[in-house]
């Protein structure tokens, strides 16, 4: 299993505006960092297959793609809030209740389903580091 670290010797200054994308493999999170950078954002995309070594701390916001229930994303879910607790979370995926229903209980904020408009990804981020800088 693989984990995800929070690094302190990371300063939250150098990750400003960074949103960390955590998806099956590197391909199905490109074209969510196209949409993403395209709003100004910088992006960070892991596949969990890979391994996972993110300073999560760092991040502003991360976006765990959720594309088959076989409890993986489950496992990063958890190991997300474990490494950054107050970091926003928003799943993005089939519209499965219980994948939704685990992610939430997990710790997720939000949760969109795919297929899914541009725009509203863009404002429920905003919502989500809005409400974060509170």
């Amino acid at each position: 299993m693989h984990e995800l670290q929070a690094h302190s010797d990371v300063s939250p200054l150098s990750a400003v505006g960074t949103i960390l994308v955590v998806a099956s493999n590197s391909h199905t999170g490109g074209s969510l960092s196209e949409i993403l950078r395209g709003a100004g954002h910088k992006v960070d995309v892991t596949a969990w297959a890979a391994g996972i070594d993110v300073p999560v701390a760092a991040m502003q916001l991360a976006i765990l793609i959720c594309s088959k229930p076989n409890g993986q994303a489950e496992h990063i879910c958890s190991a997300i809030r474990r490494a950054a607790p107050k970091l926003p979370l928003i799943g993005l995926g089939p519209d499965d209740v219980g994948i939704k229903v685990k992610l939430f209980d997990l710790g997720a904020d939000d949760y969109l389903v795919d297929p899914f408009e541009g725009r509203e990804l863009l404002a429920r981020i905003r919502s989500l580091i809005r409400r974060r800088g509170q």
